[in-house]
């Protein structure tokens, strides 16, 4: 059985939470784990206000 493990990661703190996702999925006999980066779709304005409200949150 195929798993796919789909994330998206902005700051980088959701791919460790995909890869224990996978992690755990990996021990079940005959399954393979594929480990998916979704990409950005949001456009580029908004990608751009968003990123700047999180490294606001990051300095307070």
């Amino acid at each position: 059985m195929k798993v796919p493990v789909g994330y998206f990661s902005l700051c980088g703190h959701v791919h460790p939470l995909a890869r224990e996702v996978a992690d755990g999925a990996r021990p079940v006999p005959g399954t393979t784990v594929e480990m998916h980066a979704v990409p950005e779709i949001l456009p580029p304005m908004v990608r751009e206000k968003r990123v700047a409200v999180i490294r606001q949150d990051l300095r307070s």
